[in-house]
């Protein structure tokens, strides 16, 4: 488990999976040596024997980062429109 990664979450998570026997999924934040953020998504699968037993456990790490720019110009998008609707109602009960 140290060869997998040195997340805490993630050594977490892979005790949690082979315990359940179920899928898990965790998305965690890189930060590279020349500072470029990458997002990854690691979803882990035991594969059980005839048995139920864990035979392995299958990780795929997965490169996340243009879906979270994504979800976070939305969020980001959502508010500003939040925001411009309070302050035209705050304008509009002071006019009116």
């Amino acid at each position: 488990m140290e060869e997998v990664s040195s997340s805490p979450e993630i050594k977490s998570l892979i005790r949690l999976s082979i315990e359940n026997k179920k899928t898990s999924v965790y998305q965690t934040l890189n930060i590279a040596k020349d500072g470029k953020e990458r997002w990854t998504q690691s979803t882990l699968t035991p594969i059980l024997d005839k048995r139920g037993n864990i035979k392995k456990l299958v990780i795929i790490d997965t490169d996340v980062s243009e879906r979270k720019k994504i979800e976070e110009s939305s969020v980001n998008k959502t508010l500003n429109w939040k925001n411009r609707i309070k302050v035209s109602r705050k304008k509009f009960k002071n006019h009116g």
